[in-house]
């Protein structure tokens, strides 16, 4: 296998759930996979693979309703458990969504 580095980092949301979801784990503790929302990078420690369904666009937020869950390009979803703002410490989706405001139909990624 290859060494991990910082390029393997930011997460592509059209790719599927499950190989979304093995990146955030695969890059657990270093170097962490991240993400841009609203401009902002996010470094995403923990996941989960969803089996609900849900309709939208690749990397768009389907639920913010204190949890924070996206849909990757097979058309499953991923709930996004754990995420750490640039500079602040990790905290679970419910925290981090009371603290910040995420709109359903947000394109992450970008």
């Amino acid at each position: 296998a290859s060494m991990l580095s910082k390029e393997l980092c930011p997460v592509d949301f059209t790719k599927s759930a499950q190989t979304v979801h093995n990146q955030i784990r695969g890059l657990y503790p270093w170097p962490v996979a991240t993400t841009k929302i609203n401009g902002k990078t996010y470094k995403i420690h923990k996941s989960q693979k969803l089996t609900e369904t849900f309709s939208g666009k690749s990397g768009e937020v389907v639920d913010n309703n204190n949890r924070l869950v996206c849909m990757c390009g097979d058309g499953n979803c991923i709930e996004i458990l754990e995420i750490q703002a640039e500079g602040k410490r990790k905290m679970d989706s419910a925290s981090f969504l009371r603290g910040n405001k995420i709109d359903l139909g947000t394109i992450i990624g970008e």
